[in-house]
């Protein structure tokens, strides 16, 4: 549930080592709406409770990567998730 496993100058430090981007920018402020943010819990009417990971795009094209407590890891588009914060 902490920030610091998905964000800060030591994942940063992997994506370089690797040469890649992170999906989204560091942006502690980056949000879905209210509440519902990298290292977030979350709850989803069918798959359950669970924790964001990762925002990607922006607007419509929002993408929410979140890792389910019993459904695993799913890519999601925001708009129709219907995500609540917990």
């Amino acid at each position: 549930e902490s920030r610091s496993l998905y964000s800060g100058e030591r994942v940063r430090g992997v994506y370089d080592f690797f040469g890649r981007e992170p999906a989204v920018p560091f942006d502690e402020g980056a949000t879905l709406r209210p509440g519902v943010r990298r290292g977030a819990r979350v709850r989803h009417a069918s798959l359950g409770p669970g924790t964001v990971l990762a925002l990607e795009g922006e607007g419509d094209d929002l993408k929410i990567t979140v890792f389910f407590d019993r459904a695993g890891k799913r890519k999601l588009v925001a708009r129709y998730a219907s995500l609540e914060p917990i």
